[in-house]
């Protein structure tokens, strides 16, 4: 054991050994340090190698999942592929089989599909020459159309430049429709003279030619109503009638030059309606007959003439304006003469004639109807 007086009263070790056993003891700290860094950064260093390898580990292990995954999807495209590539050879076999398969048809197939295409060309032809002709004829219609208006326009145009002006009672020419008052319109040999009121024709107008009265009429907002004459052109009447909304309406009666009346009849809206008297040049009756609508409908009796004896001739029915029932014609003492059966215009039976005893003359059994030996 070291005696600590001993070292303390020797002044030399004091002053001597003190710096030496520094720097040792300095340095063995160091040294310890050093060892001490040294270990940490061992053990450091060897948990980081381990965690580095757990790391690696779990990597490894990724990428084997990663390799498992990448298989099942790589073997997974492989199927795919091999379904596509075998739907491909099925569409391309299926191809192949359509366009081999007009050839499998046979010689009397094919003949029918010729037909059918050829009966098919044919019908659209059919059908667009059709749609060629519906548009020519309404191209003609139009142009029919637009040539009748040209036409009409044209006409207008030259009648009224050429045949027909409009004038004033005092000889002044006018230009356009006229509005109001009398004018007169020459047209070639022709001279009418018309009332105007508001741009209408309304009052009495007259007709003349070569300076003869030939007819006169009424009109009402250019409407034809009223009385009616047309003349001789020896200035007696030859039609008197009447006029209502542009139609004949009312009694008619027609006169010949010597102004004996020829025919007399009733018109209903133009058409005429009830009896119809028909006269000789003496003016005697010589025909009585009836209407419906416009048609001969009942019985029509003609008369001898008055130096005959004025008896009933010949007695006839109508319906609908054809023949039916039994005409009987007479002798001028009034006798039957003939007879025969008729049924809608057409006769059923020969004529049977009679003597004016009332012997018959021909055989009515001998005859034979129509109709059997038509």
């Amino acid at each position: 054991m070291v005696d600590n007086k001993k070292f303390s009263s020797t002044p030399s070790l004091k002053n001597a050994a003190p710096k030496a056993d520094e720097k040792k003891v300095h340095h063995n700290l160091i040294s310890a340090d050093d060892s001490r860094t040294e270990q940490s950064r061992s053990g450091y260093t060897e948990k980081q190698r381990i965690h580095h390898n757990l790391v690696r580990a779990d990597d490894s292990r990724t990428e084997q999942n990663r390799s498992k995954y990448t298989r099942k999807k790589r073997r997974h495209h492989n199927l795919i592929r091999d379904d596509d590539s075998r739907s491909d050879s099925l569409e391309t076999e299926q191809s192949k089989t359509k366009k081999e398969k007009p050839t499998q048809f046979t010689e009397e197939q094919r003949e029918r599909r010729r037909k059918e295409r050829k009966r098919e060309r044919e019908r659209e032809a059919r059908i667009k020459d059709r749609e060629e002709d519906r548009k020519e004829i309404e191209r003609k219609r139009q142009e029919k159309k637009e040539n009748r208006k040209n036409e009409k326009e044209k006409n207008e145009k030259e009648t009224e430049d050429q045949s027909g002006t409009y004038m004033t009672q005092n000889g002044v020419k006018i230009k356009g429709k006229p509005q109001n008052g009398v004018y007169e319109l020459h047209r070639k040999e022709k001279r009418v003279i018309l009332t105007y009121r508001n741009g209408k024709k309304n009052g009495p107008t007259s007709v003349y030619k070569e300076e003869i009265l030939i007819a006169q009429v009424n009109y009402i907002d250019d409407i034809l109503h009223g009385p009616a004459t047309q003349y001789h052109s020896n200035g007696e009447k030859e039609i008197i009638f009447n006029y209502k909304d542009n139609l004949k309406e009312g009694h008619l009666s027609t006169h010949s030059p010597n102004g004996i009346k020829m025919f007399e009849t009733i018109y209903i809206k133009n058409l005429i309606e009830g009896k119809f008297t028909a006269y000789d040049m003496f003016g005697d009756i010589c025909q009585v007959s009836y209407y419906r609508n416009g048609v001969k409908h009942g019985p029509c009796t003609t008369y001898f003439p008055k130096s005959q004896g004025g008896q009933p001739c010949q007695i006839s029915h109508y319906e609908n304006g054809l023949q039916s029932n039994n005409e009987q014609v007479f002798y001028t003492t009034g006798e039957p003469l003939q007879s025969t059966v008729y049924d809608k215009g057409r006769a059923l039976t020969y004529p049977v004639s009679y003597h004016k005893s009332g012997k018959v003359l021909v055989d009515p059994a001998a005859n034979k109807n129509r109709n059997s030996e038509d």
